[in-house]
């Protein structure tokens, strides 16, 4: 059964390059950097505190890795939704083609973040004016973490019409 999920990119200067790589099928997540991979919590934690420094509580830093946490739920056939992609008048469906991993190295070479890889099928890659598909466009409001597991029926049928 699919499964469809939200997933916001990187709205950094790498923005451009994460959308590009996307075509050669790897979709590239951030807060992604040496250690932090989704296995082990207490790793995500001290590799958090060592390459990030923000002034964040334990609380929250534990609430990003269970966000990013569903990205290892992803499975071949899943629908990513993509705000935003490839512009801010647009939104991307592309499905997941592997399940995700984590690279020892960056995606880019001038980043020592981006190593968070969903391999996805470049062929399913379709995009969207947002102004067309008002039902999404409202689930983008009530789905704001960076990765989010669509529950809402509406919503779903909605991005169901889409693939078929």
């Amino acid at each position: 059964m699919t499964t469809f999920y939200i997933q916001r990119l990187n709205t950094g200067p790498h923005r451009q390059a994460i959308i590009d790589l996307m075509a050669t099928g790897k979709l590239v997540q951030g807060f992604s950097y040496p250690g932090m991979t989704l296995d082990d919590y207490d790793q995500f934690h001290d590799a958090w505190r060592r390459q990030l420094k923000w002034d964040l509580t334990d609380d929250k830093i534990h609430r990003h890795f269970l966000t990013l946490q569903l990205l290892k739920a992803y499975q071949p056939g899943d629908v990513l939704v993509l705000p935003k992609v490839p512009d801010s008048n647009h939104f991307r469906l592309v499905t997941v083609s592997a399940p995700y991993y984590f690279s020892d190295t960056p995606a880019f070479q001038d980043s020592n973040e981006f190593r968070s890889v969903v391999p996805v099928d470049p062929a399913t890659i379709r995009d969207f004016a947002i102004a067309d598909c008002p039902v999404i466009r409202a689930g983008f409001k009530t789905h704001r973490r960076n990765v989010n597991r669509i529950k809402d029926a509406t919503l779903l049928d909605a991005i169901a019409a889409l693939t078929h």
